[in-house]
């Protein structure tokens, strides 16, 4: 509706479940000479370009988000009276043919993982998925997704954990260099998210005081508006393809649940 009165959309990711209507979307803003702009944040994160500035090209990886925390952190932060909000509250929207559990493993990808899918698109450029399951009780998913050479694979969990707890976390390695990147929990500052980089003959060193990425992602926004934009990767095109790869992944997860002790075990 925002589009067809002529105006710029700035959306929370994702920009839908559904591909095909995120595509029309798309086409519209681009007919219409309009901004849509979807909140990738993690697209503008300096500690995220500062890892893949140290592994440019990653042989291996593992993407790891566990998230109990992010409803109590949001619920502190509201004036007395008022509740947090959840994506249960979202009006109904179209979403693709899906089985009932591909359906929950793309809603666990796009609105619990994003942000991992986002550094991973950047990272690897076209990831092609390999396998994708989700835990019994659906609240876990794993995925494996390799390079489009097909050397080199990377492994993704995403989901729920106690409550309280968060850990979201990203581990690239190339033949010379491992980096690891351990984000800030949330809405606290960014300052407090740490890379640490290995180098073959051992040594380690930190970094910190990344600037904010929400603050890099509203810049440029504001470019955008103004005419100006940044260089690289538009946010509407990574959205495309963030969404692409969690519709790969969702469709190719079987309906044989893995089992969730495993998850469960590492969590207590």
């Amino acid at each position: 509706a925002a589009l067809a009165a002529g105006v710029n959309v700035f959306t929370e990711k994702p920009v839908t479940l559904c591909l095909e209507r995120t595509r029309q979307l798309r086409d519209q803003a681009d007919q219409a000479g309009l901004l849509l702009e979807g909140g990738a944040m993690r697209a503008w994160d300096p500690a995220l370009h500062a890892m893949l500035t140290a592994v440019p090209q990653p042989a291996s990886g593992l993407l790891v988000k566990a998230d109990g925390a992010d409803e109590a952190a949001r619920r502190a932060m509201l004036p007395a009276g008022f509740e947090p909000y959840t994506f249960a509250d979202d009006p109904p929207q179209p979403t693709p043919d899906l089985d009932e559990h591909q359906l929950r493993a793309l809603q666990i990808l796009l609105w619990q993982g994003y942000h991992l899918l986002t550094a991973l698109v950047m990272a690897v450029g076209d990831p092609q998925p390999v396998a994708c399951a989700l835990d019994r009780a659906g609240r876990h998913v794993h995925a494996i997704v390799r390079d489009a050479a097909g050397g080199a694979l990377f492994t993704l969990a995403i989901g729920d954990a106690p409550n309280g707890v968060f850990h979201e976390s990203i581990r690239l390695e190339d033949s010379a260099q491992t980096a690891t990147l351990s984000f800030a929990r949330p809405y606290q500052p960014a300052s407090t998210t740490i890379l640490t980089c290995e180098s073959a003959s051992n040594a380690a060193h930190g970094a910190g005081q990344f600037g904010d990425p929400f603050a890099a992602m509203w810049d440029d926004v504001a470019r955008n508006l103004a005419g100006q934009p940044n260089p690289g990767t538009h946010s509407i095109d990574l959205a495309e393809r963030i969404e692409t790869l969690a519709l790969r992944l969702a469709t190719i997860t079987g309906d044989d649940s893995c089992d969730p002790r495993g998850v469960d075990d590492a969590n207590s």
